[in-house]
């Protein structure tokens, strides 16, 4: 999962409509007491667009003179905002049809730098997972795999963000030998000529500036041999998983768009669909990564930009080479 961008925004924009339907475009889904052609065809293009209905099943309606209650507005909101969405029935106003009010509770996330990265050796595995399972158990069932996939995905997002810490990628920087200086010649005393050509004790100041020269020397050599040896590069086999919105999604196009992402340190390689369900298939596509270079989040949120063909990008398989 990864900088960190606004899920969906761009993709599906809200859909509210309050729709005042006449007794022939009444159906039982959403609280009408009979069905007919007109919401039968409402109801396919629900299905469809995978639309959600707000409504609750309560009487929006009511007829003063039969004395009857009647669902007569549908509220609905695409899959992504369906889940955020509250519809609420308020107080009747002195009027044969009742208010309701729609609230929206999800929160736009702020994108943030590419250079944030998860820490995930730092991360509360212990407390991560337990929120993760409380957080799905609390979730009813939807009948859409969208409605209930966003609904997965915002819990593990909000979930890592409390117990998974982020930082900053540091630059390593590369280790060379440094020379050490000359040692600094010895000092004359302050005495006279005499003293100058007098050695009590047989040393020799050329030697030992010769040897000091000739060390210097094998640490120099020392130094550009070892820089001129190839270090070692740690390379990974990553196998991503990149799943489209629907069966409709020209999945030889998504390849192509992922396949646009070049990189120094990064070789793409063999990929396949997958069948998933529905008719729906991913595009499980090989890669070679540098570790210095490339980083796997970054991978995944660059091929997460091409919106409006992938859904989401998971990591099938990593390896070590």
């Amino acid at each position: 999962m990864p900088k960190t961008r606004s899920l969906f925004v761009n993709k599906h924009r809200a859909v509210q409509k309050q729709l005042n339907l006449t007794v022939k475009e009444r159906i039982s889904i959403w609280g009408c007491s009979t069905a007919n052609p007109r919401g039968n065809e409402l109801l396919d293009i629900i299905d469809d667009k995978c639309f959600s209905i707000l409504n609750d099943g309560t009487a929006t309606h009511f007829s003063y003179s039969y004395n009857t209650k009647e669902a007569l507005d549908i509220s609905i909101a695409s899959s992504d905002l369906g889940p955020s969405c509250k519809w609420t029935l308020l107080e009747n106003l002195g009027s044969d049809q009742l208010p309701f009010l729609i609230e929206l509770k999800k929160r736009q996330l702020v994108p943030t730098s590419n250079n944030k990265q998860w820490i995930f050796k730092k991360a509360d595995w212990k407390s991560f997972t337990k929120a993760v399972d409380n957080g799905i158990k609390s979730i009813p069932l939807k009948n859409s795999v969208d409605l209930n996939w966003c609904s997965f995905k915002e819990i593990i997002l909000r979930v890592a963000k409390k117990y998974i810490p982020r930082g900053v990628k540091k630059d390593i920087s590369a280790f060379t030998v440094a020379s050490k200086s000359e040692s600094a010649k010895p000092s004359k005393g302050a005495g006279g000529d005499d003293d100058d050509d007098l050695d009590l004790f047989g040393s020799d100041d050329e030697g030992d500036d010769e040897a000091e020269k000739l060390k210097q020397e094998r640490l120099k050599q020392y130094a550009e041999k070892k820089s001129k040896k190839p270090g070692v590069i740690a390379k990974s086999s990553v196998v991503l998983d990149v799943k489209p919105w629907d069966d409709e999604t020209d999945m030889g196009e998504l390849e192509k768009r992922v396949r646009t992402i070049e990189c120094d340190g990064l070789k793409w390689g063999a990929s396949k669909l997958v069948p998933l369900a529905y008719g729906i298939k991913k595009l499980q596509i090989m890669s070679v990564v540098e570790d210095d270079k490339v980083s796997i989040d970054w991978l995944q949120e660059e091929i997460e930009k091409f919106e409006d063909h992938v859904q989401s990008v998971d990591i099938a398989a990593f390896q070590k080479i």
